[in-house]
């Protein structure tokens, strides 16, 4: 063999794997463009994020298309982090059979302090005077909610009434026109984990952490809820910080629910409850599936990883 047929074949050799590269790379890019054969994504949402935020930020990791249809079955509010089911593709067209997953969460609940949104993204009420709760108060009170509940919407969601959502009703100060309609479904479980105290100080500096990581709406069209009326809320935390020195009561749960459940909506009505008030201060979404209790025996029949 002359050397300049081992330097044709080498070449040749070279082109093919290039060639099979490419071809791969190609394939590749197709699989990320098209439906992605019904793709379902368990992605983590952060706090701060939007779903639709974090849909974008998912769209662009996974390199799928600007054409693919995505969505998402279960919301998570701004406030939430957590697990957040994603539907790409031809499974958007069967998103129903997703709407009635269970749900786990851990869930921080403030007490003595409390919020027209229920969690840390709202203008606050409290009392100059303080309640510190028997513990064991505490934990009655909370498994109390173990079972069926009707609650109405919170009045900053996204619940439609009258062709436009809720929030917007409260924001435009009409909530007197319109009847807020009711939540109903069922809490699993609720295991008390932790009672512990927060000083002032560190309270404020988590909430604003978590109002700061909130994206910026420069786009009129899109300032949904006036950007969340970030400006009053910090101003209402500032207040509230300058005429309270006292450390409050936080409950850690870990709370199993159907679809739908609100975990800012449960802190508000523990607060009731216990007649001090609360909100939501941390609310991670850990779970998504189907769940069964049947006496003491609790499992999930199904889990989206």
């Amino acid at each position: 063999m002359s050397v300049a047929n081992v330097v044709t074949e080498k070449i040749t050799k070279q082109q093919k794997m290039t060639i099979m590269k490419n071809a791969l790379n190609f394939l590749k890019s197709i699989y990320n463009a098209s439906d992605q054969n019904g793709e379902i994504y368990v992605m983590y949402k952060k706090v701060g994020e939007t779903p639709l935020q974090a849909l974008s930020r998912l769209r662009k990791e996974k390199g799928i298309a600007q054409y693919t249809k995505m969505a998402y079955a279960g919301r998570l509010d701004p406030m939430a982090e957590g697990k957040l089911l994603v539907l790409a593709g031809d499974t958007c067209k069967s998103i129903s059979e997703y709407w009635d997953l269970d749900k786990e969460y851990k869930v921080s609940i403030v007490l003595g302090i409390a919020s027209d949104s229920h969690d840390v993204l709202g203008k606050l009420s409290y009392s100059n005077t303080h309640k510190i709760l028997d513990e064991e108060y505490i934990r009655e009170t909370t498994q109390s909610f173990i079972g069926k509940y009707k609650w109405p919407y919170p009045v900053i969601s996204s619940k439609p009434v009258g062709g436009k959502p809720l929030f917007q009703w409260f924001l435009e100060g009409r909530l007197d026109e319109i009847e807020i309609p009711n939540s109903e479904g069922e809490i699993f479980d609720i295991k008390v984990q932790n009672i512990r105290t927060i000083s002032p100080h560190d309270l404020k500096k988590r909430t604003l952490e978590k109002i700061h990581s909130l994206a910026i709406v420069t786009d009129e069209s899109k300032r949904l809820g006036r950007d969340f009326r970030r400006h009053e809320v910090i101003d209402s935390w500032n207040t509230w910080y300058k005429t309270d020195s006292e450390n409050l009561q936080v409950i850690d749960i870990v709370c199993t629910a159907s679809a739908g459940t609100y975990m800012r909506t449960l802190a508000d009505e523990i607060g009731k409850e216990l007649g001090v008030g609360a909100l939501a201060l941390e609310i991670n979404r850990t779970k998504i599936g189907k769940y069964k209790k049947i006496g003491k025996l609790e499992f999930w029949t199904k889990l989206y990883k």
